[in-house]
């Protein structure tokens, strides 16, 4: 590798850029928590366009120079890292490992927690959780899915929600989030996808509030749904709907 030159791809990262300070002096001593100084660098660079907190170019006598500087400054320039991280950051560059934050530690704190991923992981473990959970899992996912690629969306939480429609009591927790994903599919991927899944949905009256839900989206259920099907389906239930004596559908 050259000791000097400009980077093939912009600002990438050098292989000095994310060596460790201990390298220079006392490599014996570089450890697995040492080697979180590596990853500071990486989030610095990722909100400073590439950029590292200090470049070397590969150039060794630059990098030495850079870890003295180091030493003497208490503090580094963060540049553009998000404010509620930039202490965990600046302890990660620290030029004292043992000053750093371990992995285990960096996972705890709440900026690197990802919804999508965690609201996926929850899915999975469905199966284990009793009702009330998972109830409160519908109630909260509802504002969630706007934050979830539609792909996803499709894939991996409509089959997991159309799973509970077999269980009666869980559907009007369920319902509402199949419903949110029809708004955003196509007319092809609600009659393919969700249309099936919400024919036998139409026919049940307990609970009540399964009836309801339908009823304040119709709109949906007019514009997505064929006419065939909605002489075959949503009108029946509307008709039977109207029959009802439950005081909510006054």
């Amino acid at each position: 590798m050259p000791a000097s030159g400009s980077h093939a791809s912009g600002h990438g990262l050098s292989l000095t850029s994310t060596m460790l300070p201990q390298s220079t002096s006392c490599p014996d001593h570089v450890t697995c928590l040492a080697t979180c100084f590596s990853l500071g660098v990486l989030i610095y660079s990722i909100y400073n366009k590439g950029r590292p907190p200090f470049d070397c170019d590969n150039n060794m006598t630059a990098f030495k120079r850079n870890v003295e500087q180091m030493s003497r400054n208490s503090s580094t320039t963060l540049g553009s890292v998000p404010k509620e991280v930039q202490e965990h950051v600046r302890n990660l560059l620290s030029i004292t490992a043992t000053l750093r934050p371990d992995v285990h530690m960096m996972s705890k704190i709440s900026f690197f927690e990802n919804v999508a991923a965690m609201t996926l992981q929850y899915l999975d473990s469905l199966v284990q959780r009793d009702e009330m959970t998972k109830s409160q899992f519908f109630r909260g996912l509802y504002k969630v899915m706007s934050k979830l690629p539609k792909r996803v969306v499709i894939q991996r939480v409509l089959p997991q929600l159309c799973l509970e429609f077999s269980n009666h009591q869980m559907i009007p927790f369920v319902l509402p989030n199949v419903l949110l994903i029809a708004e955003d599919c196509t007319s092809q991927e609600f009659c393919d996808l969700i249309l099936p899944e919400l024919k036998p949905v139409f026919k049940i009256r307990d609970p009540i509030q399964v009836v309801i839900i339908f009823l304040q989206k119709m709109d949906i259920l007019l514009a997505k749904t064929p006419k065939d099907d909605v002489r075959d389906h949503v009108l029946p239930m509307v008709c039977k709907a109207l029959e009802t004596p439950a005081e909510q559908l006054q």
